[in-house]
């Protein structure tokens, strides 16, 4: 079992999780869904989580240079609204723990990607995918829940800029 050291927004020094355990129990509770360990526990799980949210380019800035984690962050705008810069977002919480029910559901967005198949043939059972069709499987979830909080790809090149 992994030790969670949870950032609150105060910058926890050595701070690896936004959500504890007893969060990630609750959201799975909420919605019907059962723990499994085949993938490690709660506290693996959202570590595992963490390791994938981290790695995001996150709109705004981080509040302090030396801060462990992304969040919080200063200039950070969410639906429209500046969030407070010593506060973990709601949704920041939810997108750990969305991405640790996918994993825990055997969908690991940090797994490494296999060529496409056009075609495979076993005995009498083939399989071939549209030319269009992705080299992995689109996890909906948590494309949808870390649209809010990573700059956009399709906008280019994100810059800050300050007025003097």
């Amino acid at each position: 079992m992994a030790t969670l050291i949870v950032e609150d927004g105060s910058i926890v020094s050595g701070a690896n999780t936004y959500v504890t355990v007893a969060e990630f129990t609750q959201f799975c509770s909420d919605r019907n869904i059962t723990i499994t360990s085949t993938y490690g526990d709660e506290s693996e799980l959202l570590i595992q989580a963490m390791d994938y949210f981290e790695q995001q380019p996150f709109k705004g800035i981080k509040f302090v240079e030396t801060q462990p984690l992304q969040f919080p962050r200063s200039d950070f705008y969410l639906d429209g609204y500046l969030t407070d810069s010593d506060a973990i977002p709601q949704l920041v919480k939810d997108a750990q723990i969305t991405i640790a029910v996918s994993i825990m559901q055997g969908n690991d967005p940090l797994t490494t990607l296999d060529r496409s198949v056009k075609r495979e043939q076993i005995d009498v059972l083939e399989i071939e995918y549209m030319d269009n069709a992705g080299p992995s499987v689109i996890i909906r979830s948590i494309s949808n829940i870390m649209r809010k909080l990573v700059v956009s790809s399709t906008m280019g090149s994100s810059f800050r800029t300050i007025r003097v």
